[in-house]
């Protein structure tokens, strides 16, 4: 059994529910809108002091809800300009071996084991057409997957928790009746 299947089969004990009251989860959503902002900013938008927002963020860090601060990027700007999901069907013996190889591709951003018609479900990103389908035919000759599609992402309406245009397009004007 390898490291991946052991937490899998182990995170059912691991889990453990944290009840949020309104002040935690406003501060939370707050982080996802902008982590930037200071304790002080924060505090003055929720009404309540510095020192109660620094120890309520502290204390959802140590409980593993907060598990870190990040930026939101647009990766169109550093040239990936290829984002794909690709659907997986999977060899059960080779389950975890794929997820493993999947997640240690450098192109990955995310892999989920999913139910339904396929077992896993892919998100990568590259930087042009040909290095696109070198990653997709990579993946496609990966030992234990039996079947794949892929699916291109064209535009991003959605990410990090807010709806926001990171393909640098502008939406088209509405015509007049």
């Amino acid at each position: 059994m390898n490291k991946l299947q052991e937490k899998v089969e182990n995170r059912g004990s691991k889990i453990n529910k944290v009840e949020l009251d309104e002040l935690d989860s406003e501060i939370i959503r707050e982080l996802r809108e902008n982590c930037k902002q200071t304790w002080r900013e924060l505090a003055k938008k929720l009404k309540v002091s510095p020192v109660t927002i620094m120890n309520r963020a502290k204390a959802l860090e140590g409980a593993g809800v907060i598990t870190g601060y990040s930026a939101n990027i647009n990766f169109m700007k550093i040239g990936f300009d290829f984002s794909a999901y690709q659907t997986l069907q999977i060899d059960g013996e080779k389950f975890y071996g794929v997820l493993d190889a999947l997640a240690k591709m450098p192109e990955t951003e995310a892999v989920y084991a999913v139910s339904g018609d396929f077992d896993c479900i892919l998100f990568f990103r590259t930087t042009d057409r040909w290095n696109f389908s070198r990653i997709v035919q990579k993946i496609r000759t990966l030992d234990g997957v039996k079947s794949s599609k892929t699916f291109f992402a064209y535009e991003v309406w959605k990410t990090g928790g807010k709806r926001r245009r990171t393909d640098g397009f502008k939406e088209p004007e509405k015509t007049k009746a």
